[in-house]
């Protein structure tokens, strides 16, 4: 059994990294991926059903390491292309709030499994005759809906569970790595920062930045303070330390609290007055 296993995941993995050096475009690599996969996976279940175990130790380790390996290049595939061809319209902000909502439904699997994926991750095997034999599916035991439609001589109760671990590990690296270079880009897509320096006290920006995020002044009030204070703080290279405390310190003024905003106000004043003047 270890044999014949080790050998068609040995060649399989072979053919997809030759599939990669032929083109380097997500939908074609995963199409002609899953069907190559998808011959593996035929290959793999023909063995099982016409091999007979001779040991309950043989059948767990056959579905709760072999077959999902197989599997989850399939699923990772498989999920690739889906989200390619979801891939929506429009620019960088776009395509990045796209990938961002992805990663999001791969965190919530992760969440919503957290348990199994400690069982596994750990290594842990008090329960393997359940999860990885065959015929043993207990629904006292969190037990995914499509596995009462799998074939029940090539699946247990578990063993799809962790080819969708695995492969959901994989996805979110693929993911992450679409989403890095957006991010990048839309950084380095600022305004170069020229000789344009605060010169102003650290008080007086941190009373701004304040009286800002208060207004909702950017993303129609929906940007932090953090944000907006780590903004600042890149582009005028500036250091506003423990600036929450400093804003403390504000408040506890006797006079004039937004002394700062104050000063703008009755500055900007003069300067409309001193223009109608002229």
């Amino acid at each position: 059994m270890k044999a014949f296993s080790k050998n068609l995941i040995t060649e399989t993995e072979q053919r997809l990294k030759e599939i990669h050096l032929q083109t380097e475009k997500p939908l074609e690599y995963s199409e002609k991926a899953i069907e190559s996969l998808t011959a593996s996976f035929e290959s793999l279940k023909v063995f099982c059903i016409s091999h007979k175990f001779e040991k309950d130790h043989d059948e767990i380790f056959f579905f709760k390491n072999i077959k999902p390996q197989l599997v989850s290049k399939l699923i990772y595939y498989n999920e690739i292309y889906n989200i390619e061809m979801g891939m929506p319209v429009g620019g960088e902000k776009r395509i990045h709030r796209y990938y961002t909502a992805e990663i999001k439904k791969l965190e919530a699997f992760f969440k919503s499994n957290a348990d199994f994926y400690k069982y596994y991750r750990t290594g842990s095997n008090f329960l393997d005759q359940k999860y990885f034999m065959r015929g043993k599916k207990d629904i006292r035991l969190t037990i995914e809906s499509s596995s009462f439609e799998a074939d029940n001589q090539f699946s247990t109760s578990h063993d799809f569970k962790v080819a969708k671990l695995i492969a959901n590990e994989v996805l979110r690296d693929y993911l992450l790595s679409k989403v890095a270079p957006i991010k990048s880009q839309q950084v380095n897509s600022l305004p170069a920062k020229r000789n344009l320096k605060w010169t102003g006290s650290n008080v007086a920006l941190v009373e701004l930045l304040y009286a800002l995020q208060t207004e909702g002044a950017f993303n129609n009030g929906n940007a932090s303070l953090s944000e907006i204070a780590t903004v600042f703080s890149s582009y005028f290279d500036i250091d506003l330390g423990q600036y929450r405390r400093t804003f403390l310190e504000i408040r506890s003024r006797k006079t004039a609290r937004s002394r700062f905003l104050a000063s703008l106000a009755d500055k900007l004043l003069d300067r409309m007055d001193s223009a109608d003047e002229n």
